[in-house]
């Protein structure tokens, strides 16, 4: 499980939580059992793992958000293993 200094965010419903930390891919656990239940990997221009340092969720509650160097990456809650977008901050 992730130390207590690693970002994190509650689903707008309340049964995740989604944590992050810089040197592995974020986490998304139930909030009631604690149980994981997916794991989201961002990637950079290059298509390099890109660490998130904070997150968050779309009022839906359907995409997470994840902040990383120079990157944010957003992806669908419902289909973790389908990658994301990913969505540069600064010019490349």
């Amino acid at each position: 499980p992730p130390t207590s200094r690693s970002p994190a965010a509650g689903a707008p419903r309340g049964s995740s939580v989604a944590r992050c930390s810089r040197a592995q891919p974020t986490h998304l656990w139930d909030a009631f059992t604690g149980a994981p239940r997916a794991s989201y990997v961002g990637r950079d221009h290059l298509d390099e793992v890109a660490p998130a340092y904070a997150l968050c969720f779309s009022p839906s509650g359907q995409r997470l958000f994840c902040a990383g160097e120079r990157v944010v990456n957003v992806f669908a809650t419902a289909r973790p293993a389908a990658g994301g977008a990913s969505r540069p901050t600064a010019a490349t």
